[in-house]
């Protein structure tokens, strides 16, 4: 019974197993997509304009709290991104600007602590933009203001009568000397002949400012040339030197 029922299901086997075949030898893979060509030769199209990897040309302060960053110039870019990073990793990074100019001006930076510039290419491509590599790192040190330090006094006009090295020398042989610290939190001490007297100061140039001691009004003046420091008022001046 069991022999005649095995007999029996062979032929409906055969014919799945035929159709089975068959359904497989008749299979159509399914067309590529029509965008497919198209799609490829936007990723070529993007590829070819990838701007090259960025570099710094230049990277200086010449201002206090100022850098400015300089890229080498690229013809497949539309802009240029600038960065400020506090170590050599862009991981680092605390400022960034885009530019569609070859240089950028980072402003209100802490005087005296040194930044790693970095920069990168964009290219914009079907309207869509495109990102270079970042730029091997360049350190910069953010320039001091020129007021900033610790003066001594090494000339004194008053009304016309000027007391020069001579005569200061010979105050210091007998313990009166006058010292001027200016900080760059801002904050200012005037030690004359003992007597001192704090305040706070402001710049509106390199070379031009304005201090407040005691709450009088002081006009403050660098020389860039003599590298000397004034305060005056009418009538009377004292020069500082470092």
């Amino acid at each position: 019974m069991i022999a005649s029922t095995c007999k029996k299901s062979l032929p409906m086997l055969l014919i799945l197993a035929v159709a089975v075949a068959l359904s497989l030898c008749s299979f159509t893979a399914p067309a590529a997509h029509a965008d497919t060509p198209a799609l490829a030769a936007a990723s070529a199209k993007t590829l070819a304009a990838a701007p090259a990897k960025g570099q710094v040309k230049a990277a200086k302060s010449t201002a206090s709290k100022t850098i400015t960053v300089t890229a080498a110039k690229d013809a497949t870019a539309s802009h240029y991104q600038f960065a400020l990073s506090t170590s050599k990793s862009t991981k680092g990074i605390v400022k960034k600007a885009v530019s569609t100019k070859p240089s950028c001006k980072f402003t209100s930076l802490a005087e005296g602590k040194t930044f790693y510039a970095f920069v990168r290419t964009i290219a914009t491509v079907d309207g869509k933009k495109v990102y270079g590599s970042w730029s091997q790192p360049k350190a910069v040190k953010v320039k001091t203001h020129p007021f900033v330090g610790k003066w001594t006094l090494c000339k004194m006009d008053q009304n016309g009568e000027v007391t020069g090295a001579s005569g200061l020398e010979r105050l210091k042989k007998i313990g009166l000397t006058v010292k001027l610290n200016m900080e760059k939190n801002r904050k200012a001490t005037l030690n004359v002949f003992g007597d001192v007297m704090k305040g706070t100061w402001s710049a509106k140039t390199e070379t031009k400012g304005t201090a407040i001691m005691e709450g009088e009004k002081i006009k403050v003046t660098y020389n860039a040339k003599t590298k000397r420091l004034s305060l005056s008022q009418p009538g009377a001046a004292l020069i500082f030197k470092k």
